[in-house]
């Protein structure tokens, strides 16, 4: 008797099937008002899903799409994602694909991290995880550059996308922008980004040396 978002697959693939089912199974350890719950999980004549939270309002993409927010507003939604990510670092859970798109801002201020589509346990097996080798999962605007090489990555690759989360708030764009995936890998991999303070009057120095630390 309550509203909920019921996520399914749109492929079958054997390998999308058992992504969504780790899914489900690393969610279900996650209750924190800062992560989007998930209330079960299962198939239906061979569909699997995922019975989550509802959660009334907008993703940060949406908002970032309007304009860059007021320094209080990012500020605020920073802090959120960040508590959000302690508790799931805490169970050795990483994202792996932190966005705006998967950060979700309700209608009364809270701020929820969703779509562990590509989490793992950080201290599984190279048997267990479902990371082919040489595989590269992600989005290249937000991935680390070990990430962006199929490196091994722990929880700053989390903190990473963060930064840059951070950055995109902070200027209107993330610090490395290209025509192709490969373009903007490569830039995360050689290139060190540029400033905010020299793309936005205003910033506070300490809050562009988190960041840049971060992306560092």
């Amino acid at each position: 008797d309550r509203q909920v978002a019921i996520k399914t697959l749109s492929s079958l693939g054997p390998s999308q099937v058992d992504r969504f089912r780790v899914e489900g199974k690393l969610l279900s350890k996650l209750n924190h008002p800062r992560v989007v719950a998930v209330y079960d999980a299962g198939e239906d004549n061979g569909v699997p899903y995922l019975i989550c939270e509802y959660v009334e309002g907008e993703s940060l993409r949406a908002l970032l799409k309007r304009g860059i927010p007021p320094l209080e507003k990012a500020m605020a939604v920073l802090d959120g994602i960040l508590e959000g990510l302690a508790v799931a670092h805490a169970q050795n859970i990483l994202h792996r694909d932190m966005k705006p798109d998967n950060i979700f801002l309700t209608t009364d201020g809270q701020v929820k991290i969703g779509d562990f589509g590509l989490a793992k346990l950080s201290a599984e097996s190279e048997q267990e995880h479902l990371t082919r080798a040489g595989a590269v999962m992600g989005t290249p605007a937000y991935m680390s550059p070990e990430q962006s090489q199929a490196k091994p990555v722990d929880h700053r690759t989390d903190l990473y996308a963060v930064g840059m989360m951070a950055y995109e708030m902070l200027v209107g764009h993330t610090a490395f922008r290209g025509e192709t995936a490969l373009q903007i890998m490569l830039k995360h991999i050689e290139e060190d980004p540029v400033p905010p303070s020299e793309l936005r009057e205003g910033i506070p120095a300490r809050l562009e040396a988190v960041v840049l630390t971060a992306l560092a």
